[in-house]
């Protein structure tokens, strides 16, 4: 903890709040896809290595290469879907948060318009 820049006071929240993502599960559920893709990353390199090393023949390093680049690809779908369901979570709870305060939903951009209290 010493070798951190963040002062030991910085919490959740803070953490969560900068990197705009609305809760410790959607923090996991990307980690946790960014990890496969950096595992992914590195096995790649090592066989690239591995390769150059052992003289395999290039059609084999080419096979490699095209199922690295699916796995990526697949990773990248992952992500999205994640970014995709933390901003439906956002909007959901924007959306809360503007009828318990008040404002009238269906009406056309820059008209937000209150409800009068115990008029409606």
């Amino acid at each position: 903890m010493k070798d951190l820049l963040v002062p030991l006071h910085v919490g959740e929240e803070d953490i969560l709040r900068i990197l705009n993502i609305p809760d410790v599960e959607h923090l996991l559920f990307e980690v946790r896809y960014l990890t496969k893709y950096i595992e992914e990353e590195f096995l790649f390199k090592v066989a690239e290595k591995k390769a150059a090393l052992f003289g395999l023949k290039s059609s084999r390093v080419i096979k490699d290469f095209k199922k690295s680049i699916a796995f990526k690809t697949i990773i990248q779908d992952h992500l999205q879907e994640a970014r995709e369901h933390i901003y439906d979570v956002e909007v959901k709870a924007l959306k809360q948060q503007c009828m318990d305060e008040g404002f009238t939903p269906g009406f056309p951009e820059g008209s937000s318009t209150r409800t009068a209290q115990g008029q409606i």
